[in-house]
């Protein structure tokens, strides 16, 4: 068996290396705002409170609403980090025994986190909700146990996690997808980085990323003598969207050089959501947030029973970027791939993320019928679990997992499945 290796510490290193990363440029405009489009809600502020990242978060699925016609949208910030944070005490269904643990010594809202850990809550079918079901103003107390779910106004799809050194693919996922999430350095206070007469912000060395902004825009002709004390060395700037409220900056906004430092050693995040449906259920196992993986991976699938009579339509995984093809199978035995094929796919994905996939033709179950859901891989590549992470940071991370649920195929090894991994697949129906 290949050793497990704990994900974000491999995205770390890659980024630190700063390998470089190029997509295929096309037809970019030299200039773009999300605001002209109509595609960016109203700035807020998270008050005295370390809640950026759930702030960041929300105005970006608040701006892919807007870009898919989806409506405008005024989502909880306070939901979101609550229940990030604490976990939920009663989980959905496949999420049972996957326990999350808030271990900090100061309040929860005082706590910084990532988009990696909202998307991972989002996607288990927890919110988002209105903000007026979990207001700011509602802190220090916490959201009651009962808006955990069945409140959300929006689903979160899929996302796309972008290396902040390629450029391109970010303005692409703008264009396509609305403001993305993208962190950077809190130095609007040094006059070597910050010019607060132009709003614009320039760090030239490696320091620490401590808030998140949402970028909505770009100029590839913004002077570079716009700049703090220290210039970069080209024009070319990111238009960003602060949650400090509309007082400070440009109304809320500010500019951040294409050569910022800080933010190239980030991953960005872009999402993209959905009406909420009620009526969906979702079959998954991964409740914890842990970012553990297997290298040297050709294959991962969960394998499902159903608990009553179900139509499949479509299905999500959290996968890097590859290409390879999508099983379902009915009434596996053994290996996951061993039963009887019911559909297949092939795909090719640009970037990690979760990824969802339409089924081209609903799969009907019956009570009681297991289903597997297979990706194999057309080369060997990084595959993610959820594992458990306890200790290692302020909020304890304890899955409950069971041999048969999940299995991963190493190169030049059987399928394996034991009691301590389950695979981020999820099966999603229709009532």
């Amino acid at each position: 068996m290949k050793k497990r290796v704990l994900a974000f510490m491999l995205t770390t290193l890659l980024v630190l290396g700063m390998i470089p990363v190029t997509s295929q440029a096309g037809s970019l405009p030299s200039k773009y705002d999300l605001r002209k489009k109509g595609y960016v809600t109203s700035v807020k502020s998270q008050g005295n409170y370390g809640l950026c990242w759930a702030f960041a978060a929300c105005a970006a699925m608040e701006s892919n609403a807007l870009v898919q016609g989806l409506g405008r949208y005024d989502l909880s910030e306070v939901h979101l980090a609550y229940f990030a944070l604490n976990g939920v005490k009663n989980p959905l269904p496949g999420l049972e025994n996957d326990n999350t643990t808030f271990q900090g010594d100061e309040p929860w809202y005082n706590y910084g986190a990532y988009s990696g850990l909202a998307t991972t809550f989002l996607m288990n079918g927890y919110g988002p909700v209105k903000e007026s079901l979990a207001p700011l103003s509602m802190l220090p107390k916490s959201p009651s146990e009962e808006l955990a779910y069945g409140h959300n106004v929006l689903s979160l799809v899929s996302t796309k996690e972008i290396p902040a050194t390629d450029q391109t693919a970010m303005k692409r996922a703008i264009l396509e997808n609305g403001g993305i999430v993208c962190g950077t350095n809190l130095a609007f206070e040094k006059k070597n980085f910050y010019n607060k007469k132009t709003n614009a912000l320039y760090v030239n060395s490696k320091k620490i990323i401590d808030h998140d902004v949402v970028i909505v825009g770009w100029n590839d002709n913004y002077s570079r003598k716009n700049f703090g004390k220290i210039k970069p060395s080209r024009n070319g700037a990111w238009l960003c969207k602060n949650c400090w409220g509309k007082d400070w900056g440009n109304k809320g906004y500010f500019w951040l050089s294409y050569e910022d430092v800080p933010s190239s050693y980030d991953t960005c995040f872009s999402y993209i959501v959905k009406k909420a449906n009620h009526n969906e259920e979702i079959y998954q196992y991964d409740g914890g947030y842990g970012r553990y993986g297997y290298d040297d991976t050709i294959g991962i699938a969960n394998v499902y029973t159903t608990q009553k009579a179900e139509v499949i339509t479509d299905i999500s995984a959290y996968l890097k970027a590859s290409s390879g093809t999508l099983s379902v199978y009915k009434n596996s035995f053994g290996n996951p791939n061993s039963g009887f094929l019911l559909y297949t796919e092939d795909f090719q994905l640009e970037t990690n993320g979760y990824h969802s996939f339409r089924l081209s033709e609903p799969l009907s179950f019956e009570k009681g019928e297991t289903f597997s859901i297979v990706f194999t891989f057309n080369a060997p590549c990084f595959a993610y679990i959820d594992y458990d992470d306890v200790g290692s940071w302020y909020i304890d991370s304890d899955i409950t997992a069971h041999k048969g649920e999940s299995y991963i195929l190493p190169v030049g090894e059987a399928w394996y499945t034991d009691n301590t991994f389950n695979c981020r697949i999820k099966a999603y129906t229709s009532q």
